[in-house]
């Protein structure tokens, strides 16, 4: 009978660091990691679904995801430039002014004189806008508490913590140097 140790092949111990592309472009890679391959399966599957349950409950509030986030950070960041919009929730600009139209019409913000530079205007959000927030997100996943307080302490801070690590993976992997124009 075969000796268990800490053979990263046995499972025993922690599994062996992958094996790095030889120069001449092929690797010796064994074949995708399971592990990897089931999480990036269930952040895929979660993805989509969170998506289409946003989109389900943001339809009768005139609203898109998109359009939520930059509502949602004009109003915890006060009055702000279109430039600045577009680069933290990673929208093109013509985008956001179009967004930003919309909201002006609906009287959920109004444009002020940037304090930064004269020249340029700002969105803050108007009181209606606030409001119109605050109903939208109480509506959004009302069984959310109920799925969250389920969980253990422990459990939801891991799965904060996970998910703010993968936010910055993902954010490293878009940055701007590496978004297309």
């Amino acid at each position: 009978m075969k000796k268990q140790g800490k053979n990263p092949n046995d499972g025993s111990g922690p599994p062996a660091a992958a094996p790095e592309t030889a120069h001449n472009g092929t690797t010796d890679r064994p074949g995708p990691n399971p592990m990897v391959m089931e999480f990036a399966l269930r952040m895929g599957i979660a993805s989509s679904q969170f998506q289409t349950v946003m989109e389900q409950r943001l339809a009768p509030h005139d609203l898109t995801p998109q359009q939520l986030n930059v509502l949602s950070h004009v109003a915890r960041h006060g009055p702000c430039r279109v430039t600045d919009i577009a680069r933290v929730v990673q929208v093109k600009q013509p985008a956001v002014t179009k967004m930003l139209a919309k909201f002006e019409r609906s009287g959920w913000i109004a444009f002020v004189d940037d304090p930064k530079d004269r020249r340029s205007r700002a969105a803050r959000l108007t009181p209606q806008g606030g409001a119109h927030l605050m109903q939208v997100q109480r509506g959004l996943i009302p069984e959310l508490p109920d799925f969250v307080l389920g969980q253990t302490p422990d459990d939801i801070r891991h799965f904060t913590t996970m998910l703010q690590a993968f936010s910055t993976f993902l954010d490293d992997l878009t940055g701007p140097q590496k978004r297309p124009k």
